[in-house]
């Protein structure tokens, strides 16, 4: 099929187009909008709403070396920051930049073909439903999409000007692509080649590269100033490029799965990674020597088992390329039913790349741009298979797919009018559709339950715990042996009662996989609970022999050593202190661990380990694990209820000491950190009264009880402090 493209304005077809995508999505959040679903963040979703939250806040710099490409979250920051964080910002903002990149579609596809064919690709851009489904996603792959389709479309251009200004201009798409998802960059290979067949000597070539890396520089290199200056880190983009090349290739990797060898599995954290190589290094690591170790220990496999090696990623290309949508942080499948656009649309993966194929057979010969496209595909499609496949990451190449598909659409009906030329775009869709639809490869034990775990783990977070229980019991008859199935399971159990349920669950998770300490704390808490002390010592002990850095199992551990009443005062003390420099001066540690010395009658060191608390700083962002969860611990809103728990607790620990002005200072310093912790509003009335200062008790008094009208302690003091008639 020969290129006949039109230039100049769009067509009215095009409006019509952009109008039923408009329409689609519109429906589609209003849809989305009434299911239980709109609020489960899940993972990925969850970090990137909590960091754009922060920046919104005004952490614009942050505190340590990006892990992630940073520009996606900054941009929803600056949503945030303009129209208040919410939800439907995020939501709205994806479609909007999905509706952008329709219309692009439709520019590339013209350019590369003729307008037909942009129209044909952005109409099916327009309906596809997985497009649709990303999209409304706290997800960076649709803007990710939309700047690699316009390196594309810079990249198309350049080639056919060779101006230095259409160089800078794609340079500029391209870095900003690639401080969305570095992989982008793979496209200079591209850009270089197309330099170098060009043949225009050196002083062009020159002038091409310095103009393509002004572009470039301009967009990736506050980026790579920032980390060398917040953390003295020579990253250029972000550090946990490593960490995903040895997910990819390890001796566990299944191709689809973002998951570890064990003990570390699919629940792993930054903070496992680092300290595994910090222990090998036997020094603390900066995150780009960290995202180096894990590098090499991928590499070390490959070199190792080559066959192996050969074998997975011939499995990561077919999951590229099959029919099969894989589900990621949720199960697509289940929420695809949900949604009657989802439901009932009946467009695949399976027919487009058969009919991209169809296309590539028609057109391939007689049209450059076209091979160029499909270049691109094919370079991306490989290097996706040295990391693991699911199936947001194919959303930033659709629209090449778009693009090759109408080809063959139109190729094919050209060869069936003519009664020519027919039977190779015929012989290449139906190897397309054999090699897509056929089930080459198995899906590694079937269906896997992390996604159903997922909203688990939702439903458990927003007090249903019987649904967290049918969900957990799902996800155990899909594999009984699963990571954390068990483990959910004892914690749906406890929470509806049955603590026998509960240990017999944890007791299984522990027995099947014995290197981790999540269901060895809960027993040991189970084992607080109905007063066996010695057997919380022994399980926290275990725990936290696995993984001693481990918030909850320090926590646990503390509490069933303070829990014995034979143990010294000193030794107390001493664990306190360990605890502390195990989790590097975790503020929700070190409050517990002031409670609990204060209980024993241990005021100095209580004092002082709350005094930490009170100045202890959340840990970066860029790094916390916690910020993968729906109720990220160490958000600001959090932090500050935390540090308002400490001057509570000082002030109270003051006024037992008889220092009245400084239980005064503290409580006050606690009401204004969480005006709703009405028992620091009792404290700091009843400090006021003690140290003298009446009047100023008096109104602070009468402040409390506008905010807390029942409480009994309040009318007890308002009737003590009533002037005497």
């Amino acid at each position: 099929m020969a290129p006949h493209r039109q230039q100049g304005g769009f067509p009215a077809s095009l409006g019509l187009i952009l109008l039923v995508a408009a329409g689609l999505r519109v429906c589609y959040l209003a849809m989305y909008a009434g299911l239980p679903e709109w609020t489960m963040l899940t993972v990925d979703n969850c970090f990137h709403h909590h960091w754009a939250q922060d920046i919104a806040a005004g952490n614009i710099l942050g505190a340590t070396t990006y892990f992630r490409a940073p520009f996606y979250v900054f941009v929803l920051a600056a949503l945030y920051a303009v129209f208040g964080v919410s939800l439907w910002t995020a939501r709205v903002f994806g479609l909007a930049v999905g509706l952008a990149s329709v219309a692009l579609t439709y520019v590339l596809g013209r350019r590369a073909v003729s307008s037909r064919v942009g129209l044909l690709a952005a109409g099916l851009h327009a309906v596809w439903p997985t497009a649709l489904y990303f999209e409304s996603e706290l997800l960076l792959d649709p803007l990710f999409l939309l700047l690699l389709q316009a390196s594309v479309w810079r990249l198309l251009v350049w080639r056919e000007t060779h101006r230095a200004r259409d160089a800078f201009w794609l340079g500029l798409a391209l870095g900003l692509a690639a401080i969305t998802r570095p992989t982008a960059l793979l496209l200079l290979v591209v850009v270089a080649g197309v330099a170098l067949c060009a043949r225009r000597g050196l002083a062009p070539l020159l002038r091409t590269a310095l103009a393509v890396g002004l572009g470039l520089a301009i967009a990736i290199g506050p980026i790579f100033i920032r980390n060398l200056a917040v953390a003295g880190d020579p990253v250029l983009i972000a550090s946990q490029g490593g960490i995903n090349l040895y997910i990819g290739n390890n001796p566990e990797a299944d191709g689809v799965s973002a998951v570890l060898p064990e003990p570390l599995g699919f629940n792993w954290q930054i903070r496992d990674v680092v300290h595994i190589a910090e222990q090998a290094a036997g020094r603390p690591l900066a995150p780009g020597e960290v995202s180096d170790y894990w590098a090499q220990r991928a590499r070390t496999w490959i070199a190792a088992h080559p066959l192996s090696f050969l074998r997975l990623y011939a499995e990561k290309l077919y999951w590229n390329i099959s029919h099969r949508e894989i589900s990621n942080n949720r199960a697509l499948g289940p929420f695809f039913a949900l949604i009657p656009l989802l439901r009932y649309n009946p467009l695949s993966f399976g027919l487009l790349f058969a009919l991209a194929l169809a296309g590539l057979a028609a057109a391939l010969r007689t049209n450059a741009r076209l091979r160029l496209i499909a270049l691109i595909l094919l370079l991306y499609v490989a290097a996706s298979a040295l990391f693991f496949f699911n199936s947001r990451f194919r959303l930033p190449v659709l629209p090449l797919y778009f693009i090759l598909a109408a080809t063959g659409v139109f190729g094919l009906a050209e060869a069936v009018r003519r009664r020519r030329g027919l039977v190779l775009p015929a012989a290449a869709l139906t190897v397309g559709a054999g090699l897509s639809f056929l089930p080459l490869v198995s899906l590694p034990s079937g269906v896997s339950p992390q996604a159903i775990m997922s909203a688990a783990n939702y439903a458990y977070g927003q007090g249903d715990f019987r649904r967290a229980l049918e969900l957990s019991a799902e996800a155990a008859a899909v594999d009984s042996t699963y990571p954390e199935v068990n483990l959910n399971l004892g914690n749906a159990w406890l929470r509806l009662g049955d603590a026998a349920a509960a240990r017999a669950a944890w007791e299984r998770e522990a027995r099947f996989h014995p290197g981790r300490p999540k269901a060895l704390t809960n027993l040991a808490s189970l084992a607080l609970l109905e007063g066996r002390f010695a057997d919380a010592q022994a399980e926290g002990q275990r725990a936290l022999a696995l993984r001693p850095y481990d918030y909850d199992a320090n926590l646990v551990w503390l509490r069933a050593v303070f829990a014995a009443d034979t143990t010294a005062p000193e030794q107390l003390v001493a664990e306190v202190q360990a605890a502390a420099a195990r989790t590097g001066g975790d503020v929700y540690l070190l409050n517990e661990a002031g409670i609990l010395l204060t209980q024993r009658g241990l005021a100095e060191t209580a004092r002082a380990t709350l005094l930490a608390a009170l100045s202890a700083p959340p840990p970066p962002i860029e790094m916390d694990d916690a910020a993968f969860a729906p109720n990220f611990r160490h958000s600001r809103e959090r932090m500050r209820e935390q540090h308002a728990q400490a001057a509570y607790q000082l002030g109270y620990l003051a006024a037992l000491a008889s220092r009245f002005g400084e239980a005064v200072e503290f409580s006050r310093r606690a009401v204004e950190l969480d005006p709703g912790l009405a028992e620091a509003w009792v404290n700091l009335v009843g400090a006021c009264a003690a140290a003298g200062r009446i009047d100023e008790a008096r109104t602070t008094l009468r402040e409390a009880l506008a905010r807390f009208p029942n409480r009994p302690e309040l009318r007890e003091l308002d009737r003590r402090l009533a002037p005497r008639q």
